[in-house]
């Protein structure tokens, strides 16, 4: 996998995507992020098996692959990286590393293959919902909320 992107772009994906990856869970793999490059867009996944979150963003992609890399050191690599600057990633399959390089910046993080990254809701849903953002972010967490106030009687 060889893929350029702009850092901005990257990190506002990564805040979205990492935002349900747990710290410690007994599944490591629950902990990484799958980084798909293909048709000039990287696609970003994560899930901690009740939800999942998926968001692509343009990238000049030279060799397409996928591998996964923990979610949060790699969101906070790319946020301490200089505003603007294009980061370019690297992965080799063969050396299960992914090479993250930005102006003077060369960082190497240990990964893992994509087939370990189990797509657990995808495989056991017969319908997927799609919703906009700004959709999602009102109704659903509000509704959520009313859920949950009602379920444990706070008021």
């Amino acid at each position: 996998m060889k893929a350029s992107i702009e850092q901005t772009e990257l990190f506002k994906a990564m805040g979205r995507v990492q935002s349900i990856v747990e710290k410690r869970t007994t599944i490591p793999i629950l902990s990484n992020v799958l980084i798909e490059a293909r048709d000039d867009q990287l696609f970003l996944r994560t899930t901690d098996l009740d939800i999942e979150v998926l968001d692509k963003v343009k990238a000049v992609v030279e060799i397409p692959g996928a591998l996964t890399v923990g979610a949060n050191t790699f969101h906070e690599i790319v946020r301490k990286l200089p505003d603007g600057s294009l980061i370019q990633l690297i992965g080799d399959a063969g050396s299960n590393q992914l090479e993250i390089s930005a102006s003077k910046s060369r960082f190497f993080l240990s990964t893992l293959p994509k087939k370990i990254f189990q797509l657990w809701l995808l495989k056991n849903m017969k319908t997927n919902l799609l919703l906009p953002l700004k959709l999602s972010r009102g109704f659903l967490i509000n509704q959520s909320l009313l859920c949950l106030q009602k379920r444990l009687d706070i008021t």
